[in-house]
Parts: C-alpha cells; structure tokens; sequence
C-alpha cells in the first residue's frame, strides 16, 4: 500500500493507530515478547477523555517524535 492512499491524521489518531499495531504484532507473536506487553500497557489510554497514555512521559515522549518528523519533512 502507498502514502498517498491514505489522508494525514492527527497525532493523537496515530498515536491509537501506533498502539494498535504494537498489540496486533503482539498477539500474531502469541504474546510471548513481556517487553512488548509491558509497553503496551504503559501506552494504555484508560478512559482518560484526551485519548493520551496513562504515562505522561511516554506521550510526550511521542508527541516530541512527531515533531521531530514533521521538522524533518519541512527540510
């Protein structure tokens, strides 16, 4: 599949979209990677009404990644 099918999303869209696709590559490696499942549960969002990990510092940790790409594809 290509970029260019796709619209451009959100940071907090791609932030679920990241975590999604970490915990179907968990559960097609038969959830044996603790690393992985311990990942997935600090970017866990709960019920928090912003859609953002229950760990502060890892959201931010994405949210300083998505400005490094941004800043990147500007130069």
């Amino acid at each position: 599949m290509m970029d260019e099918n796709y619209d451009p999303i959100d940071v907090t869209l791609a932030f679920g979209a990241m975590r999604q696709f970490l915990n179907e590559y968990w559960i097609r490696g038969k959830r044996q990677s603790d690393d992985i499942a311990d990942l997935l549960s600090s970017l866990e969002t709960g019920r928090t009404a912003e859609h953002k990990s229950l760990d502060p510092a890892l959201y931010d940790d994405w949210l300083r990644v998505c400005k490094q790409l941004q800043n990147t594809r500007r130069n």
